[in-house]
């Protein structure tokens, strides 16, 4: 029997468009380049259009560098709490992030505070 898959909503969407940017960002094998890390999406996402392919990949890019701004902004509050897990970011930032970059779903914010704070400040 074959199984058919549901449609992604644009948060599912969105969501796999910023790992796609973050791995971009950080020179994974198969994302060395935005061509590349724009036909990685295309597989994982099928069905859309080049032009929402390439604007779902320039928001996952707006997503992190204004995930990397918020942290430099909010250093200290970050390292005093150290926070373990990405539940454990203050709400107060994930709202600004939301607000700067809108469309993802907050488990997203919440992901790209997350990978920036590791990825920059804590390897």
């Amino acid at each position: 029997m074959a199984t058919t898959r549901r449609p992604q909503t644009r948060g599912e969407f969105l969501d796999r468009a910023f790992v796609s940017a973050m791995r971009f960002r950080w020179r994974y094998r198969g994302h060395e380049s935005k061509e590349k890390a724009i036909a990685s999406l295309r597989r994982r996402c099928p069905g859309f259009t080049t032009i929402q392919y390439t604007n779902a990949f320039q928001k996952g890019t707006d997503l992190y560098n204004c995930a990397l701004d918020l942290v430099r902004a909010n250093e200290e509050i970050l390292a005093r709490l150290r926070p373990a897990t990405a539940g454990d970011i203050p709400r107060e930032i994930t709202k600004k992030l939301k607000t700067r970059v809108p469309g993802f779903n907050m488990a997203t914010y919440r992901q790209a505070i997350g990978w920036v704070m590791y990825w920059h400040y804590w390897r």
